[in-house]
């Protein structure tokens, strides 16, 4: 999470409203609800999360670690609609779990990291994470050949992801976003470095 660090000691970190957030994004009216609703509940985890990791030792950490990483599981899964944690889940749980509480305990003389304002950022980024998995498994099996990358095209996008912009490529092929290689926004399957990660607002459109 060094880019939180560095978006802190910038001021660059703002408070989210949902609403809005999700509202702006190149998102069906339906997916921009459903997003709302699944950060609402990841806010309620990690607010929980950041409360039970202040003071404990390394042991009760690790032991809370895991018990979130199944809470951010069932979240995900019920999301997705499936039977099943798909493994990408499980795997994304894992390092997103870790990568938060590594972040949080590292940090806890700075107020930012075990509030309010830091819970629904991660829940928003999160939100996005699962959402846009969700999105491309689900374009697969409707049968679409195609994806494109779009950006919100403002000044905060960042140049690697302008570079992408409108690009349209196969839906079972990569992006190359910089030097990682993403299927979709915010994936982490393929390595993609935490830079191209970490508050992206980017969405894909689906083409038959």
């Amino acid at each position: 999470m060094a880019d939180e660090i560095h978006a802190l000691n910038k001021n660059e970190i703002q408070d989210i409203d949902y609403d809005t957030y999700f509202g702006e994004m190149d998102l069906t009216d339906e997916e921009k609800e459903d997003r709302k609703k699944l950060a609402e509940k990841f806010e309620k985890i990690f607010v929980m999360l950041f409360a039970l990791l202040s003071g404990k030792e390394e042991t009760e950490i690790t032991a809370i670690t895991k018990e979130f990483i199944i809470r951010y599981e069932i979240i995900a899964t019920q999301y997705c609609k499936a039977k099943k944690t798909p493994s990408y889940i499980t795997d994304y749980a894992r390092y997103i779990v870790n990568e938060v509480v590594e972040a949080t305990t590292q940090n806890t003389e700075v107020e930012y990291f075990t509030s309010q304002k830091r819970a629904k950022n991660v829940a928003a980024n999160e939100a996005n994470a699962v959402g846009n998995y969700r999105l491309q498994t689900e374009m697969v099996k409707q049968g679409y050949k195609t994806k494109e990358w779009r950006s919100k095209e403002d000044s905060h996008v960042r140049p690697t992801h302008a570079d992408v912009d409108r690009k349209r490529i196969d839906i079972f092929k990569p992006f190359e976003v910089g030097n990682s290689l993403m299927m979709f926004p915010k994936d982490h399957s393929l390595g993609a470095q935490v830079k191209e990660i970490a508050g992206c607002r980017c969405t894909l459109r689906y083409f038959k």
